[in-house]
């Protein structure tokens, strides 16, 4: 066996650790989803906490100055604002494609 031959096992050896390597790091990625998972997710809880005390205050203190049925249309469009950024966002998790066809 010449040095040119183990320079190629070398290589040969090197190239199959490193998609070995890609394969574990892609494993990974699917449990934590597409964009890096516990941060994505503590930004998620954060937003919606945010989103709830703002709607808190509105509904304390903005019943002395806007009418009950504003109130009522408010949070109605907050709740269904919220529940659909929440799909969207479970579906990125999910790696669902916006350009995904469903049917044939």
């Amino acid at each position: 066996m010449g040095y040119d031959d183990h320079n190629d096992h070398d290589d040969d050896l090197k190239h199959q650790l490193d998609d070995e390597h890609q394969h574990i790091d892609h494993d990974h990625d699917d449990l934590t989803g597409p964009h890096g998972g516990t941060m994505e997710l503590i930004q998620l809880v954060v937003i919606l906490i945010v989103i709830g005390v703002l709607l808190w205050l509105v509904n304390t203190y903005g019943g002395q100055f806007i009418d009950a049925n504003i109130l009522k249309i408010i949070n109605a469009v907050v709740l269904i604002a919220v529940v659909l950024w929440l799909l969207l966002w479970l579906l990125a998790v999910a790696g669902v494609s916006p350009h995904m066809r469903v049917g044939p």
